[in-house]
């Protein structure tokens, strides 16, 4: 069995596990109907260490993609990779990259809309060959109007 097939499976027998990754069958989707102001992911393992917050890929009327260019005013986290910079968080976002946390018990990602967006759907992607466990904890909160 190829190792596509094997992930799948294993996404489909063990969502809980966190396993997830690049390509829409293997993305994580979240069902939103309905517009939202920003969006906080976060991990809630209780573990202090790093963490790799997915790519975002956001989806409005009809399913359509929405640019995330066109509709973040801003992104911050809690706590950085040494190596990242506060504008890399923004690059990475845009790029669809993973953005890595500093070693903490809960990090946190916020992405702030330009205004309120309709999303249908939200769906996180590991870069290639980036499965595992790590994401098991991963939370999400939408907010429209600080609520």
């Amino acid at each position: 069995m190829p190792d596509q097939e094997l992930v799948k499976l294993g996404y489909d027998l063990l969502p809980g596990f966190g396993a997830f990754g690049w390509r829409p069958p293997l993305r994580k989707s979240l069902k939103v109907d309905g517009q939202l102001g920003r969006i906080s992911l976060f991990f809630d393992s209780g573990s202090i260490q790093k963490y790799r917050f997915p790519a975002i890929h956001l989806f409005g009327r009809n399913g359509k993609e929405i640019p995330i260019a066109k509709v973040v005013m801003s992104v911050e986290a809690s706590s950085r990779d040494k190596t990242q910079t506060r504008d890399d968080l923004m690059g990475l976002l845009l790029s669809r990259k993973p953005i890595d946390s500093g070693s903490e018990a809960r990090p946190e990602l916020k992405v702030r809309f330009k205004g309120p967006v309709y999303l249908s759907r939200i769906e996180f992607a590991h870069g290639r060959h980036k499965f595992g466990g790590s994401a098991q904890h991963l939370c999400m909160n939408g907010y429209l109007n600080n609520r």
